[in-house]
């Protein structure tokens, strides 16, 4: 049985064999903390045992080999999360019941440093932060109320409408109040979603995309534009978008800071924002990627000044 090192770090994370060594951020990270002598342990959120006061995690000790691009498993085994230096939440939405759970969970625990804290993942809703930051938003309503969301729409003719707990593009739809089918597709996303986020359709997304912008501890550490593909309106890179290097005018550092600000307040400690024609649209808590893209167009080590900022909370 594969014990592991005197320092350690628990991943939560979704199953290991579906991430992608060639674009996925936590990946990288990890590998930079086994560089640096931790000892990695995966874990699905499922796999969390509250047993009278005692976290456990049932999982594996795991080695990446991150050039070759493969890994191994040391076999399952359960272990006290309270053991653990360092506990990176990295899993992805949708953000549903179990994941507010594990949040509540893992809350009971006092030692491990935990990123991004869980407290403050529940409290940052990705989608319904953006409402604390009004003038730095596209004109938006957040209803389930059908007639509401029938008058927003047709003021501004064609709407963003989106689910609020998913991620990677899925959920969120382009709609033209002129559509003949129109009410009839929003009492079925109603009907599936809830609550709904409903913005103003902002053009310029198709030909300069959005920005992606990574803040460490409320920083700016990183920014790429994002450019959707051929006949799409979400830039989002699982759905095929592409990045290219940016650079953030005035008034996108502007909401930078801000929202940099109100992260740091509420103990986020690695965000993505996204922004569209000088526009938030949206804070990513959860599981924020980017970082390979970031780290390729700009020959840079983002997982290295992580580490060194999650190293030295350690060391306070």
């Amino acid at each position: 049985m594969y014990l592991g090192g005197k320092n350690k770090v628990a991943l939560q994370i979704d199953p290991i064999e579906t991430l992608n060594f060639t674009t996925d951020s936590t990946l990288l990270i990890a590998s930079e903390l086994q560089e640096r002598g931790y000892k990695l342990f995966c874990y699905s959120p499922q796999d969390l045992l509250l047993d009278c006061g005692k976290l456990y995690a049932i999982g594996d000790y795991i080695e990446l080999d991150c050039g070759g691009e493969t890994f191994t498993k040391y076999g399952w085994q359960k272990l006290l999360l309270e053991d653990f230096q360092i506990i990176l939440i990295r899993q992805n939405p949708p953000f549903n019941q179990q994941y507010l759970t594990t949040t509540y969970i893992l809350e009971t625990l006092q030692k491990p440093l935990i990123i991004n804290n869980p407290r403050a993942i529940r409290n940052v809703s990705e989608k319904l932060s953006i409402m604390n930051f009004q003038r730095l938003i596209p004109n938006t309503i957040v209803t389930e109320n059908i007639g509401e969301i029938i008058s927003f729409s047709h003021e501004h003719k064609t709407v963003i409408v989106k689910s609020l707990y998913n991620y990677g593009g899925e959920g969120v739809f382009k709609l033209e109040y002129v559509d003949e089918n129109f009410q009839v597709t929003i009492k079925q996303l109603l009907k599936t979603y809830g609550y709904l986020m409903v913005q103003e359709y902002l053009p310029e997304i198709v030909s300069s995309g959005d920005k992606r912008v990574m803040l460490m501890d409320g920083e700016i550490i990183g920014a790429i534009s994002r450019i959707p593909p051929s006949e799409e309106f979400r830039a989002n890179m699982v759905l095929g978008g592409k990045g290219y290097p940016t650079t953030l005018t005035k008034t996108e550092k502007d909401i930078c800071n801000a929202v940099g600000g109100f992260l740091k307040e509420e103990n986020i400690f690695l965000a993505g924002i996204d922004l569209i024609s000088e526009k938030l649209i949206e804070i990513n808590v959860t599981s924020p990627t980017g970082l390979v893209v970031m780290n390729k167009l700009y020959n840079r080590t983002l997982e290295k000044i992580i580490v060194d900022k999650i190293e030295n909370k350690l060391k306070r």
